[in-house]
């Protein structure tokens, strides 16, 4: 991440996209956790914080993963933060 945080930040919030999407074989909340970890770390060195807060927001109010998985995992967390 620290050499091209714009690949950092684009995997990242594409990974939390397609497993809000219901892709992914035997995803384990650390799988989701870390994608969005790495998205917020990204996004701090781009300096776009506030509107990836937003966007991951997003993502998990439309999830559609078995169970909802991503809304689950990040709920909690999305509570804590401020857009």
């Amino acid at each position: 991440m620290d050499t091209n945080p714009e690949f950092a930040f684009g995997v990242a919030v594409t990974s939390l996209y397609w497993l809000a999407d219901g892709w992914g074989y035997e995803i384990t909340g650390a799988d989701v956790f870390s994608a969005y970890n790495y998205a917020l770390k990204a996004a701090e060195v781009l300096g776009v914080v506030g509107q990836v807060k937003t966007d991951i927001k997003e993502i998990v109010i439309n999830d559609s993963s078995p169970g909802m998985f991503v809304k689950d995992i990040l709920s909690h967390h999305l509570s804590l933060i401020e857009t």
